[in-house]
């Protein structure tokens, strides 16, 4: 990983760690959020999972408008430091602790 990717890399953690923490306080059944990047084709390779704890949370979150909230939550903090989602619901996908993999896209 170049020094640049690191800067990147620290910087998205940072940002993702806020949308976590305001996220457990503010979204019911949310547990926390996760990504993978390959530098190589960065930012276009960023995806973004956001876990509920379980499945019922999960499809509440993806009926109601917690999805939705947690998706402007990550992509205003990503804005924040110039990087843009250009389709932000493709990178941002929702699971469940309840299922494992039960991944769902809004």
């Amino acid at each position: 990983m170049r020094k640049t990717d690191k800067k990147i890399e620290a910087a998205i953690v940072q940002s993702l760690t806020k949308v976590c923490d305001q996220a457990l306080d503010s979204i019911e059944g949310f547990s926390w959020l996760t990504h993978q990047v390959n530098y190589k084709d960065f930012p276009r390779s960023l995806k973004i999972t956001c876990v509920f704890d379980c499945d019922e949370a999960l499809r509440k979150a993806l009926q109601g408008s917690d999805a939705e909230l947690l998706t402007d939550m990550i992509s205003a903090a990503l804005g924040r430091i110039d990087i843009s989602l250009d389709k932000k619901t493709a990178c941002i996908s929702f699971a469940s602790e309840e299922s494992g993999q039960n991944f769902a896209r809004r």
